[in-house]
């Protein structure tokens, strides 16, 4: 009995030992993984001044134009979160126009369907018109017919504002008689467009413009000069005068 006692204890003590080697093994291997590891890669600085150069550009442009609501920021955003990121995932206009109403009802709260025509007219769509609101809640004058080719005819000029900044494509396809296109991001347009402009922000992206003003040459830069006292000025001092002559001598 002793001695199975005496084994069993010598067992013990070698699984203890064991389990101390193997946990300093695995102490080394995790080490030698750790430094074997690549290092964490650096912020690409020049992607991301790229990037922010590409957002004030655009937003100055949004801004000069008249293509507002949605801007063309906007409408880049838009096709953003809709992936619309080549042919293959191209979006019609009035996919990208109903994913900007979709996100303006969302984000604002706004009520929908619209329960009368009043009713929506008093709607503020913030990113939309009320004539693209109206045509993409199947309540415009225009003939239904002609819906498509109303979003097509809005959407067109701020994609070419896109394109023209290289953030976007176009693709014109002939189908016999009938002409389509393909509308997607460019690589460079999928950076810019990714998480801006905030859907919330009511300026559609123009508000980086306006935060960014240049500060008024005629005060920028000038230094600071202090008025300073001209020095008192000292009397002059006399001319030396001539010693006087010594008295003569008595004789």
């Amino acid at each position: 009995m002793a001695r199975l006692l005496a084994t069993t204890s010598e067992i013990r003590e070698r699984g203890a030992r064991n389990e101390v080697a193997i946990t300093a093994i695995l102490s080394r291997v995790t080490l030698l993984e750790e430094n074997q590891r690549p290092p964490e890669p650096a912020p690409d600085r020049e992607a991301a001044g790229r990037k922010a150069g590409c957002r004030v550009m655009l937003a100055n442009q949004c801004r000069a134009s008249n293509l507002i609501r949605p801007t063309a920021a906007i409408v880049g955003r838009v096709m953003h979160d809709e992936r619309a990121v080549d042919q293959r995932t191209a979006k019609s206009p009035q996919q990208l126009f109903f994913g900007i109403l979709g996100t303006v009802r969302r984000v604002f709260g706004l009520a929908t369907p619209q329960p009368d025509q009043e009713a929506a007219l008093r709607q503020d769509y913030v990113h939309l018109s009320e004539d693209i609101a109206a045509t993409i809640e199947k309540r415009s004058s225009i003939s239904e017919k002609k819906h498509a080719e109303f979003l097509n005819d809005e959407l067109k000029p701020r994609l070419k504002l896109l394109a023209n900044s290289g953030l976007a494509r176009e693709i014109t396809i002939y189908t016999g008689r009938r002409v389509n296109y393909d509308r997607f991001l460019t690589p460079l347009g999928r950076e810019v467009f990714d998480g801006w402009p905030e859907w919330d922000d009511r300026t559609g992206g123009i508000s980086l413009a306006d935060e960014l003003m240049p500060p008024d040459p005629n005060t920028a830069g000038r230094p600071v000069i202090e008025a300073t006292s001209p020095p008192e000025s000292q009397p002059a001092s006399p001319p030396p005068q001539p010693s006087p002559p010594p008295p003569p001598s008595p004789t």
